[in-house]
């Protein structure tokens, strides 16, 4: 897109920015459209990597430049987490957690301005984990009911219900940090009807001992 901005002259972008504390309004995605949209010249991973040496530190910086460079080359994790999280997602969000967010928690501690920083980072890196999760359970009550161990399913339901719900009180619990992790208005919407909506579907797929999966 950048390259096709500075081929045509255009000299502006009119760019719809979500509201402050908005979870979708993050810095670092505006500051990287404002640098790479008007220098083709620019490599956006050295970019990151500046931004992130710069905003996180000198310590922590390095591992989280290397974190987002993760999910930026793969670049379905994000709606795999959000959608259908499989067990290699969940395997390298635990290696990503491993690698660079708990040593980057580590590397800021005891200065609050870093620590606070990198700190969202963590509590979102931990959503994505939870998210993964739900998603797990989900797929497991599936495996046993296609194999027609309806009980099984229906015991695990029931667990991965309340695993949802508290899920979902924990996005609204950090939605009132205001620290533009999520928004709160949001949970009880469309979030909830995507991390609820399999919920009812599995409930009557069981008691209808259906060993049908939806394709």
């Amino acid at each position: 897109d950048r390259r096709y901005i500075l081929d045509k002259g255009i000299d502006a972008i009119y760019m719809l920015v979500y509201p402050e504390g908005y979870w979708w309004n993050h810095g670092l995605n505006c500051y990287m459209a404002g640098r790479c949209y008007y220098d083709a010249s620019l490599r956006p991973f050295d970019v990151l990597h500046d931004y992130a040496v710069h905003y996180y530190g000198s310590d922590a910086g390095p591992l989280l430049a290397a974190y987002y460079a993760e999910w930026a080359r793969e670049i379905e994790l994000c709606y795999h987490v959000k959608d259908n999280a499989t067990d290699g997602d969940r395997a390298m969000l635990a290696q990503e957690r491993l690698l660079f967010i708990d040593p980057a928690v580590r590397a800021v501690k005891g200065d609050p301005v870093l620590e606070h920083r990198v700190g969202k980072v963590a509590k979102l890196h931990d959503l994505t984990e939870r998210m993964s999760e739900a998603h797990r359970r989900r797929q497991k009550i599936q495996a046993l009911r296609a194999a027609g161990e309806f009980q099984e399913a229906k015991e695990l339901h029931k667990t991965a219900k309340d695993y949802v719900d508290d899920l979902l009180a924990h996005m609204t619990r950090l939605g009132k940090l205001n620290q533009g992790l999520i928004d709160e208005r949001e949970v009880p919407g469309f979030i909830s009807l995507g991390l609820k909506g399999w919920i009812e579907k599995e409930e009557k797929a069981i008691r209808a001992k259906s060993t049908q999966l939806e394709s």
